[in-house]
């Protein structure tokens, strides 16, 4: 693959054409199979992954740890939330922080779970 990186003026570069003219330095950069293959294939799996960056951040500078731990997918334009919670508190403070960090036409899905993990 190659790939133009800039130019420069003439006179710059050694042997560089007449004036007026530009030297269009090009460089030679392998792309390997693994990072083509991972880049997004179109325009929606780009925004899903943006909404789950975004939301994911956000979950993760919460102050509880439970809301830290919360999963998120987002597919065909619903965000499924989904992990373990020790209250109905917890689970609000969750749906609250992605409400307020979703834009644009994305249903929440609420899959989080109000669990005791206390054994008696």
């Amino acid at each position: 693959m190659t790939m133009a990186l800039g130019y420069r003026p003439s006179g710059e570069c050694p042997g560089s054409p007449a004036v007026g003219e530009h030297t269009i330095l090009v460089r030679e950069v392998p792309v390997l199979a693994a990072a083509r293959d991972a880049r997004p294939h179109s325009n929606d799996e780009r925004r899903r992954r943006r909404i789950v960056n975004r939301v994911q951040a956000k979950l993760g500078a919460s102050s509880y740890p439970a809301v830290r731990r919360v999963r998120c997918r987002c597919d065909g334009g619903v965000l499924t939330l989904r992990g373990r919670m020790p209250s109905y508190y917890c689970v609000q403070v969750a749906i609250s922080l992605v409400r307020a960090n979703v834009r644009g036409k994305v249903s929440i899905r609420n899959c989080l779970q109000v669990v005791d993990d206390k054994v008696e």
